[in-house]
């Protein structure tokens, strides 16, 4: 749904303008350091690497030097936040400035049940990407009131929540069977002039469907500062599958994220397409689909892209489809991923091999890749677990460096010269229903090692932590800011 923001001179769109500009440089709370295993060489060109801790419950971003030491956390999801809604992977912003992660903890206060955030390394500033801006930071908008009809035809009750974009609370209630309601919501923040601020109704009663996401195309209002206006009616009938955003990755030159979306659909199995979106998009931006995997007839889901990062690779990426057997590699230039080639990382010596990791050469030259090989040997195999590889443009070879017989090895990243990989170890893959629509990830509580990319010296750096990212350089300290708290009351 194309959405934009009209150009006007008025003193309204000039303050709005600032307020949201103020608004997205918010609050983050404080660290609190965990201790770290230290490596006794330190890190010379002062990278640090993001990763989750504790890797299961109460999920928080910390950083760590690759040299090891105490670690500190610059954000966390709320203490009541379930483990499926918590922080999934992280990507550093080419110049240090920002991580990006995914993370459903407001999925109650969002058009999608997971969104993609950013923070600063020192934690003082916390935006959503998509779907912004952040609920909790509306303080320095001018607010309205929202009336919409929500109505219920079906014969049986359900619990319905209400949510209009730029409101800081959403509104559960009961509805009663064959029953229409006028729900207003208080303290809507205004987030310009002729910007389309949509309603979402969630289904909280399950239904057989899973479909749990009421939208309609006309339901939406163009908020006016301390003015009632209306948006429409959504009926607990038009349901869809709630879209959800993860695995970001930045492009290279910092201008663009690149992640995956299960869009709002009414399918009984929606694919996981390729999308993008801006660095700093316009309030409410969903950003654009770039790859849409419903063209291809499969049921295969994707789970996982990769931006290069060498600058003259800018618009090339990797993504992984999750097979029943197998998960195949692709590569694929942005501006045109429908065109994307099959890489040939050779035969599976077992009959179920699962990709749980990547990433690029500094110099573009190959990738790496962690994989889990188990089941039957085909001939002659290694023996079955987690295998770290190095795949080769050139020579179109895989290499193995690691393998950690009965183990796993999840997720990686590299050391910006391309010498060390940070990746994840535990005990082998996690088996639960979400890996069908999310891909295969490895069974946690695990940990974060360091290893030399010739496969020596491999060392532990954080106990109980996950989903590393490497920056490419030197974080930048973001200036202090002033912490703004505001929860306005909402009712029906």
């Amino acid at each position: 749904m194309q959405r934009w923001i009209s150009r006007v001179s008025d003193v309204r769109a000039m303050c709005i303008f600032v307020a949201i500009v103020v608004l997205l440089l918010t609050f983050t709370p404080h660290a609190m350091p965990i201790a770290a295993n230290a490596d006794e060489t330190a890190a010379s060109d002062g990278s640090m690497i993001a990763f989750i801790s504790p890797s299961r419950d109460n999920q928080q971003v910390q950083l760590i030097s690759p040299a090891g030491g105490e670690a500190r956390t610059i954000w966390r999801v709320p203490a009541d936040t379930p483990r499926q809604y918590g922080i999934g992977s992280l990507s550093w912003r080419p110049d240090g400035s920002e991580v990006a992660f995914d993370s459903g903890h407001e999925r109650f206060r969002s058009m999608h049940a997971r969104d993609l955030y950013a923070v600063t390394p020192d934690g003082s500033r916390f935006r959503r990407i998509t779907n912004s801006p952040d609920p909790t930071s509306l303080a320095a908008l001018p607010v309205g009131t929202v009336q919409v009809r929500v109505a219920n035809p079906s014969l049986t009750g359900a619990e319905l929540e209400v949510y209009v974009e730029g409101g800081s609370r959403s509104f559960r209630f009961l509805a009663q069977p064959r029953t229409e309601y006028d729900v207003t919501l208080n303290n809507v923040a205004d987030l310009g002039p002729n910007v389309r601020q949509f309603v979402r109704v969630l289904s909280i009663t399950p239904n057989t469907s899973g479909r749990l996401c009421h939208y309609e195309v006309t339901a939406f209002a163009d908020v006016v500062a301390n003015q009632t206006v209306t948006a429409g009616r959504v009926s607990a009938t038009e349901d869809f599958h709630c879209p959800t955003t993860f695995s970001p990755s930045w492009r290279s030159d910092g201008t663009r994220l690149i992640f995956l979306s299960r869009e709002a659909s009414r399918n009984i199995d929606p694919p996981n397409n390729i999308w993008q979106i801006e660095a700093s998009p316009p309030p409410t931006a969903l950003g654009e689909r770039i790859l849409d995997m419903g063209q291809f007839g499969t049921t295969d889901k994707l789970y996982m892209v990769a931006m290069a990062s060498s600058p003259a690779l800018a618009d090339e990426m990797l993504f992984v489809r999750n097979g029943a057997l197998n998960t195949p590699v692709f590569r694929a230039n942005a501006r045109d991923a429908a065109a994307a080639t099959l890489v040939d990382l050779g035969r599976c010596p077992r009959n179920a091999c699962a990709v749980l990791g990547l990433a690029w050469l500094p110099d573009g030259s190959g990738f790496l890749f962690s994989r889990q090989e188990d089941g039957a040997a085909l001939g002659a195999a290694p023996p079955a677990g987690g295998a770290l590889y190095r795949y080769d443009f050139e020579r179109r070879q895989a290499t193995q460096l690691l393998r950690l017989p009965d183990e796993g090895i999840g997720r990686i990243a590299l050391s910006p010269d391309g010498r060390s990989v940070v990746f994840e170890r535990g005990p082998g893959l996690e088996e639960t229903v979400e890996r069908v629509a999310t891909g295969p990830r490895l069974r946690c509580p695990c940990d974060l090692w360091l290893v030399e990319r010739d496969g020596s010296n491999a060392r532990l750096l954080v106990r109980d932590a996950r989903a590393p990212a490497w920056s490419a350089r030197a974080p930048q300290a973001a200036p202090p800011l002033t912490p703004r708290v505001w929860l306005p009351l909402i009712s029906r």
